[in-house]
């Protein structure tokens, strides 16, 4: 009996600490990914001086308001996801809703 509860002790340490790590991970590789998806747009505005001065804080500016927004889009995508199979018209609704704030919000900042 103390071999199955020290193997079970175990196994959920390591499930535990890859999930911690995993989280470390993506919220590693999210910054990577902002990080390159910026140099893209450089690379593809091919802006004088002038310009970026002007272009580069109203983008970080916009991409700072927006943030909110993709995360409230990235939960509700999960959220769908984790209940697809179990939603109920409430669970669906409230997705439904969700999705269309972040939809208003977008147009209303751009």
């Amino acid at each position: 009996m103390k071999k199955i509860s020290l193997i079970l002790v175990f196994m959920l340490f390591t499930i535990f600490s890859f999930s911690q790590n995993i989280g470390k991970y993506l919220a590693s590789q999210k910054g990577v990914l902002k990080k390159e998806k910026k140099e893209m747009v450089k690379d593809v505005l091919e802006l004088t001086d002038e310009q970026s001065k002007v272009f580069w804080p109203i983008y970080d500016a916009y991409k700072t308001e927006i943030e909110p927004f993709n995360k409230i889009l990235v939960n509700t995508i999960t959220e769908y996801m984790d209940k697809y199979e179990t939603m109920t018209d409430a669970d669906a609704d409230r997705l439904y809703k969700n999705y269309w704030v972040v939809d208003e919000s977008w147009l209303k900042l751009k």
